[in-house]
């Protein structure tokens, strides 16, 4: 949900990282295929589908949580 004051104007990648619920330490990341342009800051809400493998270096037994990251191309 974009809740903000502006839409996005640059085509940037969004992706869904997975953490861990402890440290917040990142255990993976997918890239999802979404285009955030169309996400208008009114409130709304923009359903994306993405399916997910946990990778086999993340133990079972591992808390975890997701994130959504849509990073800026900018890296300063």
């Amino acid at each position: 949900r974009n809740t903000g004051y502006a839409p996005i104007y640059s085509n940037r990648p969004v992706y869904v990282k997975m953490l861990d619920g402890t440290t917040n330490a990142e255990l993976a990341y997918w890239w999802t295929g979404a285009d955030p342009r169309s996400w208008l800051p009114n409130g709304s809400t923009y359903t994306t589908n993405v399916s997910l493998t946990v990778p086999t270096s993340v133990p079972a037994t591992t808390s975890a949580k997701l994130a959504l990251w849509i990073p800026d191309e900018d890296t300063d």
